[in-house]
């Protein structure tokens, strides 16, 4: 089989979609499936461009939303795609197939965030997105979604009927840990709460740093609060004034991006994880903590309690009140904690790379 897949959001430091195209890809090559990637045309450093069983088409333009991003999927993937005469084709980012290809095509929409929230968008990439998602999903012979949650709001906003859709989990990795000398990040303290994903408006960071403010007051042996991300220009000015107003320059810290082996290590040596966004399609920093024993706290909203079940401890993220009185309870009790951390573990194994893929492959073989 030889099947095209958009990997334009693998990059160096991939993340979301990025890391979900390379672990697939990965588990294709391992099937012995050939593999065609469009793949960014200044990226150098990608995790499998050394295989004979990949092509590698490089495209230009942008993949945020934009006219630029759609006339190279119409004209430059469609062109490839019946150059290569690929057996099927998979658009892993929401959108993007080219008409008229006369080939099988699958696309993973991985949430509809874009739609709900308008997060980034103006006025006209919010036309621009409507328009292409809703073409894309018209066109596609299956679509895979990674929650019910996102299943349920394409049968709402798009009206997809449900026998056309698919939920296929993500699955989760994690990077052996270096040597712990190595993994350490300058001026992090030794006991510390952590969040670890993007800095966006949906991820409620002003949220969680207030809530950690009259968390501190109420104890004041609590731990420091730790960061791991970086935020875009957009982001940056907001967060400071958060941390400014909050005085909490010295009890905040930020890491920016790291490795995966130091993330590997500062994530396990965690007292818990907060992760309290407004929206999510998946969550999967909720499964990398669990997989390493650590607790979780986070959002009682959109996938989140479908993805940690009864091994996360819920909070709503619109409510500051309800944030702290959850980050209280888990400081004070070792014993969640601890239970926390045996029914994490448990639900970690529900999700791996393999399974997913082996699930993929199943819909390549349905249609091809």
């Amino acid at each position: 089989m030889y099947v095209a897949l958009d990997a334009r959001r693998v990059r160096k430091q991939s993340a979301g979609v990025g890391q979900y195209v390379t672990h697939i890809v990965h588990a294709l090559l391992d099937s012995g499936i050939r593999c065609l990637l469009f793949v960014p045309q200044d990226e150098t450093e990608l995790p499998f461009h050394e295989s004979p069983h990949v092509t590698l088409v490089r495209v230009p333009g942008r993949i945020d939303v934009c006219w630029e991003r759609y006339r190279t999927e119409q004209r430059i993937f469609a062109e490839a795609l019946r150059a290569h005469h690929v057996d099927l084709y998979h658009a892993t980012d929401n959108m993007g197939i080219p008409r008229n290809t006369r080939i099988p095509t699958v696309v993973t929409i991985h949430d509809l965030i874009p739609w709900v929230t308008g997060e980034y968008l103006n006025w006209w990439k919010m036309r621009l997105y409507r328009h292409a998602i809703q073409q894309t999903a018209r066109s596609a012979n299956h679509i895979i979604t990674i929650s019910e949650y996102t299943k349920k709001e394409l049968e709402q906003y798009l009206h997809i009927m449900p026998e056309r859709l698919q939920v296929i989990y993500n699955g989760y990795s994690i990077a052996a840990e270096a040597d712990p000398a190595e993994s350490r990040i300058p001026g992090i303290p030794k006991t510390y709460i952590l969040y670890v994903g993007g800095l966006g408006p949906r991820k409620n960071i002003p949220g969680m740093l207030t809530a950690y403010s009259r968390f501190i007051q109420q104890f004041r042996d609590a731990p420091d609060m730790v960061f791991v991300g970086a935020p875009k220009p957009e982001n940056r000015i907001e967060i400071e004034k958060t941390v400014k107003e909050l005085a909490l320059n010295e009890r905040v810290h930020f890491t920016g991006f790291i490795t995966d082996a130091q993330l590997a290590h500062v994530r396990s040596q965690a007292l818990f994880v907060l992760y309290l966004s407004t929206y999510e399609g998946f969550g999967l920093p909720i499964i990398e903590a669990m997989s390493q024993g650590v607790p979780v706290l986070t959002s009682n909203v959109t996938a989140m309690p479908e993805v940690g079940a009864d091994a996360a401890l819920y909070a709503d993220p619109h409510s500051i009140d309800d944030i702290t009185e959850k980050m209280a309870q888990l400081f004070t009790e070792p014993l969640l904690r601890a239970e926390l951390v045996v029914k994490g573990k448990k639900r970690a194994q529900e999700f791996s790379w393999k399974k997913t893929t082996d699930q993929i492959i199943s819909v390549y073989e349905g249609l091809v």
